[in-house]
Formats: structure tokens, sequence, C-alpha cells
């Protein structure tokens, strides 16, 4: 089997894949960051003001949604998504069969990331013209972090799927970006 190591190709998915990851914690951070900013406030308004904003509780679900999904897309990246590593970190094993779990894992975690993709670009459609009630936002407007935020994850599943075919015990859980 040819290696991956240095091709064009395998540069060219890591370096989509740094851009993506600076993107996706960004966006996950300025979620939280509006979290932190609106529920305090609604707070404050709420109980010493008895005045609360109608439109708060809606900023900071739509929010909590961006926060998770790119947060999500974050933690694959570095190698925190869920999985059986013991089995694979265990000496005894053969390393093809280290190698044949880890990349199971990694083709397994394809569809249900590429299903998310595509239903979410499904939801976006059928919300081009529904507003929300307090904020009269389309609300296609923060659907978009689910088919975003799946197109984010499934490239990282892709560059990790063939950083794992040329580690040489197929060990590597996560591509291990930077944000």
């Amino acid at each position: 089997m040819s290696s991956f190591r240095g091709t064009v190709f395998l540069g060219f998915l890591t370096k989509v894949g740094d851009a993506l990851a600076f993107v996706s914690g960004w966006l996950a951070i300025a979620s939280m960051v509006v979290i932190g900013v609106v529920i305090p406030y609604e707070v404050i308004a709420r109980f010493a003001f008895n005045n609360p904003p109608i439109w708060s509780g809606e900023l900071a679900g739509f929010a909590l949604a961006w926060a998770s999904m790119f947060g999500g897309a974050v933690g694959l990246r570095r190698g925190y998504q869920v999985g059986m590593t013991f089995i694979i970190e265990i000496e005894m094993i053969p390393a093809w069969i280290a190698k044949s779990i880890a990349l199971l894992g990694t083709v397994l975690a394809m569809p249900i990331l590429a299903t998310f993709l595509w239903y979410g670009v499904i939801q976006m459609s059928l919300t081009t013209r529904v507003e929300t009630a307090a904020t009269h936002t389309v609300l296609a407007v923060p659907y978009l972090c689910i088919p975003l935020a799946s197109f984010f994850m499934l490239w990282f599943s892709f560059e990790q799927f063939f950083k794992q075919l040329e580690d040489k015990r197929g060990l590597s859980a996560g591509v291990q970006g930077g944000v």
C-alpha cells in the first residue's frame, strides 16, 4: 500500500482542515461569549428590573446550538470523539487488527456525519421563509450550524482516515489540529 505521507492530497486535506478547525474554534468561542453575555443580562433584567427581554432565550438557544455543533467539530479534530481506544492501545493486539479497528471507527462515523449534512441542508431549505417569534430571524440562519459543522466534521474524518492509513499502528485517534 502506498503511503500518503508528504503527498499533495494529504497536504491539501490538512491545510483545509487547519482552516476549518480555526473557523470552528472561533465560532464555538463566539457562541459561548453570546451565551455568557445574554444569559446574565436576562437574569439581571428579569430579577432586578422585572422586565426580561423577549429575545434573550431565543438567542441563547441558537448560540447553544452553534457552540455545541462547532465545539463538537473542534473536539473531533483533536481526537476527543467517542471510541474504544483501550482495545487498540493494548500492545498484545497485532498492529493490523489495531489499525483495522481504528479505521473502522472512523469509517462508521462518516455516514452518520453525511446524514447530518444532508438533513441539515434539507432543514435549512424548509425554513428559508420561516421567521422566529422574538428576533424575526429567518430560521435557516440558526440551522446553518447543522450542515456547516457536519461538513467540517466529515472533512476532519476524511483527514483522520488518511492519517490513520499511514500510521504504523493506526492509533491516531485525532488529527490534532489547533484552534
